[in-house]
């Protein structure tokens, strides 16, 4: 025992003595991202690490979050298996203008995730029309913004990141209510955009709508259906064709495979309109084998229009190998996340309903503990909350968790986005805030072999 002392005494005197290092619940040394004790003053804004200090910089940069402090009140220690996921408090960091999309991907080819936030327009020359980078830095953090100029105006701006000219990065796309924007991916940060006239296209996605190798862009419009970018096979965008919709307004468009050919269909949800609070896919009907063969169907409306459908994704969130479609149910409280349970051969049931806290808008599928199975992550318009289930090892779903956010009363279909933006394994989740900027919720507790468990069993 007096040897242990002695070694902990003699650890103690090499800690710089600037500030103290915070512990854990059991007394033990929080380490930071980069594998050394984490201080006190880590939260200062702007900060710097100098040593074994956080000190303020020149540089204005949101701080990273280690992936083990203790987790909020209410959730026992850390396991190793991500039954205890838990989102930290948020953080947030204002923009100007009006935030509207937001995502998360890899923009200079680095290996670390990076934040992409795009606003519209609120009497900010400065900020308005504008797409802002946040480049994660080496030891966790996001560096500030670099601002790039879109062409176009928008109500309800669109982004997307795809790969479109094989370079390291992801490049990104903005739609406007006139076109797109093309902004290739540099290592340190974007190219000049180049702006592509076309429809209407306040919410994109990215996909190889007619197999020939190449990404192309979809651009819904707020109600008179989409345009189908075509890319030249260099990543320009000279030719557009029009894809009929039943969209008719606050609508939300995903391209991912829903029927399990290995080929990415579009799942479009619209609230409004006459054909308000229904659900629809468009199936690709190409032949792989046969380069430039793709084509959408129309759409096909799953089931009878459902009550207050909002925006809608999909991913299997029962674990049976099957592609289930989830949307919100914009209501106030009593209300619920609908799901549709696929069945197979483009069928589909309606599942178990999942209640929710009130007004669920944005919705998201995803491994968010990385234990294998999907999760789902929604944001409440106007009730401060975001939400998080849980998928159980039953294939069944957890209760909600709820985490504050600040107030915004609505959502765009694309702002919120997950990933791992401070590279300590952990999924975190952004969100666009037309009030307070872009919001951070750093995740802890997600991944099977995280550092707090290896450090100390």
């Amino acid at each position: 025992m007096n040897n242990l002392l002695a070694l902990a005494l003699l650890a103690l005197a090499a800690v710089d003595v600037c500030a103290a290092a915070t512990v854990d619940s059991f007394g033990r040394p929080i380490i930071g991202p980069d594998g050394e004790p984490y201080y006190l003053d880590a939260a200062s804004t702007p900060n710097m690490r100098t040593n074994n200090s956080w000190t303020k910089g020149a540089t204005s940069r949101i701080p990273p979050t280690p992936n083990n402090i203790v987790p909020p009140t209410g959730f026992p220690p850390f396991s190793s298996h991500g039954e205890n996921f838990a989102f930290y408090s948020y953080m947030s960091y204002a923009v100007g203008s009006w935030p509207y999309a937001v995502a998360v991907a890899d923009v200079n080819g680095d290996g670390r995730n990076d934040v992409i936030l795009a606003t519209t327009y609120n009497f900010d020359a400065a900020n308005d029309y504008h797409v802002f980078v946040f480049l994660q830095d080496v030891d966790g953090s996001l560096l500030a913004p670099v601002k790039y100029a879109y062409s176009g105006t928008a109500n309800r701006v669109g982004l997307a990141t795809i790969q479109l000219d094989n370079a390291n990065g992801a490049d990104v796309i903005v739609g406007t209510s006139s076109g797109i924007n093309r902004f290739f991916s540099t290592p340190t940060g974007l190219a000049t955009g180049i702006f592509y006239l076309g429809g209407d296209s306040e919410v994109l996605a990215g996909v190889d709508a007619n197999l020939d190798g190449s990404t192309d862009v979809i651009g819904l419009s707020w109600a008179s259906g989409a345009t189908i970018f075509a890319n030249d096979g260099s990543g320009g965008f000279g030719t557009t064709h029009p894809l009929t919709s039943n969209n008719a307004g606050y609508d939300s468009m995903r391209a991912l495979d829903i029927d399990g050919d290995g080929l990415p269909d579009l799942l479009i949800a619209t609230a409004q309109g006459p054909t308000a609070q229904s659900i629809n896919v468009h199936w690709q009907t190409g032949n792989p084998l046969v380069s430039g063969s793709g084509s959408f169907s129309s759409p096909t409306t799953l089931g009878p229009p459902q009550d207050s459908i909002w925006y809608a994704t999909a991913g299997d969130i029962n674990s049976d190998g099957k592609v289930d479609i989830v949307a919100g149910r914009a209501n106030n409280s009593p209300t619920w996340l609908w799901h549709f349970d696929g069945q197979g051969s483009h069928a589909f049931a309606t599942g178990q309903a999942f209640p929710s806290y009130d007004i669920p808008e944005t919705v998201v599928v995803a491994d968010v503990n990385l234990d294998g199975r999907q999760d789902i992550v929604t944001l409440h318009g106007g009730w401060l909350q975001a939400g998080v289930y849980l998928q159980a090892s039953d294939a069944g779903m957890n209760p909600e968790q709820l985490y504050p956010i600040p107030y915004a009363s609505h959502y765009g279909a694309t702002g919120l986005a997950v990933g791992d933006i401070n590279g300590d394994g952990c999924t975190d989740a952004v969100i666009a805030d037309y009030n307070n900027g872009l919001i951070i919720l750093y995740g802890h507790d997600c991944a099977p072999d995280d550092i707090f468990n290896s450090n100390f069993e």
